[in-house]
């Protein structure tokens, strides 16, 4: 199972401009390659510094999108048979 999470990757280029870019990685590094690729090719960024720069990376929890058909989610919303109030 792939361990894919959102990253917003930010870095700063030679200019003093941050740069934020959203990606899907497996990885820290993963993330970092993809967005300097990203920032590269879209020329929107200016030249970026290479070695030691800043760079932040914002890891987003995993994304729960449980899947419910038409059915289940009209018996959620209006369920026809009520349950026993719970004892305390």
């Amino acid at each position: 199972m792939s361990n894919l999470r959102a990253c917003r990757v930010t870095c700063v280029d030679l200019k003093g401009v941050a740069h934020t870019v959203e990606v899907t990685a497996e990885s820290l590094y993963e993330a970092v390659a993809m967005a300097y690729n990203a920032l590269g090719k879209n020329g929107w960024a200016g030249e970026l510094p290479s070695g030691m720069a800043k760079i932040e990376v914002e890891v987003a929890q995993p994304i729960v999108n449980p899947h419910r058909s038409r059915q289940g989610l009209a018996a959620m919303a209006c369920p026809t048979r009520r349950e026993p109030a719970r004892l305390r």
